[in-house]
């Protein structure tokens, strides 16, 4: 099992988000520019794929391009993670001791930061989105049935933790390659593209559909906007939880047995 015990797991996540969240307060600028960041980017997809739109191409209406970005806002901050830019900075600076001699596995610690990040991230973000949904309102088409709205909130937990394992597992790289800014700004790119944040995946040639969704990418983060959107039957639903399931597995395993080697080749001399 990746977390021995639970208890302890949540109690130290906990602790270091409430750390996490007093020290992130006090950076009110950096605050000011997550919003701006949050909103320019959907916004201005979303202007551009309803012109698209609107003038015959991608096979999305306008209003289902508008529902499409504005859930982007929503979903990404219930699902993106950071892990990889934390923990290799950390590997790469020599500051991963400090987790050698520490009494709790340092995935604890992770977790809570990025709790703490993405609470911090959404409670901030929430009036906006608010104001954004009350102004399209018209345009906004997602299924408010207690069904698809538990199903969009599984999937979005199921995206969030398949979001961490890759982050985390990707992070391992760096105890083996130390200049590793390039490959992480690939990852992170790749990621962006894959999981349908700059493209809708149901836009894309069917080739690059049937890839893709049998890829992780897309469970942290399409598939929770296609569900509430109804964009899916209830086989593909199903469907769609088995396949992140299985990867979110297969990553725990990968960042386990990958971890084991990482150790043994870990030097703290920093960069």
């Amino acid at each position: 099992m990746l977390v021995t015990n639970p208890k302890k797991f949540a109690k130290i996540a906990y602790k270091t988000s409430q750390l996490f969240l007093s020290m992130e307060l006090t950076h009110r600028a950096q605050i000011a520019a997550w919003v701006i960041a949050d909103l320019f980017q959907p916004f201005v997809l979303a202007v551009l794929w309803s012109t698209v739109a609107r003038n015959g191409g991608g096979g999305f209406t306008g209003d289902q391009m508008v529902t499409y970005f504005f859930m982007v806002a929503v979903v990404s901050k219930l699902t993106k993670d950071y892990s990889d830019q934390y923990m290799t900075n950390k590997i790469m600076y020599g500051e991963f001791s400090k987790y050698l001699v520490k009494p709790f596995h340092y995935l604890s610690e992770v977790f809570g930061i990025s709790m703490g990040f993405r609470f911090l991230r959404l409670i901030i973000l929430l009036p906006f989105l608010l104001i954004t949904y009350l102004y399209f309102k018209d345009q906004i088409m997602i299924s408010l049935s207690l069904l698809h709205i538990g199903l969009f909130f599984l999937a979005a937990i199921l995206g969030f933790l398949i979001n961490f394992m890759l982050g985390n597992t990707f992070a391992l790289v760096a105890f083996f390659i130390k200049q590793i800014l390039g490959i992480r700004s690939l990852y992170e790119n790749v990621i962006t593209f894959l999981s349908g944040e700059v493209i809708p995946i149901l836009a894309m040639p069917l080739w690059a559909v049937f890839i893709v969704k049998g890829l992780p990418f897309r469970y942290t983060l399409s598939f929770p906007i296609e569900i509430i959107t109804k964009q899916l039957m209830d086989f593909e639903i199903y469907k769609g939880f088995l396949i992140g399931v299985l990867w979110l597995v297969l990553l725990v395993i990968l960042y386990k047995v990958l971890y084991r080697f990482a150790i043994k080749k870990y030097e703290a001399e920093g960069i």
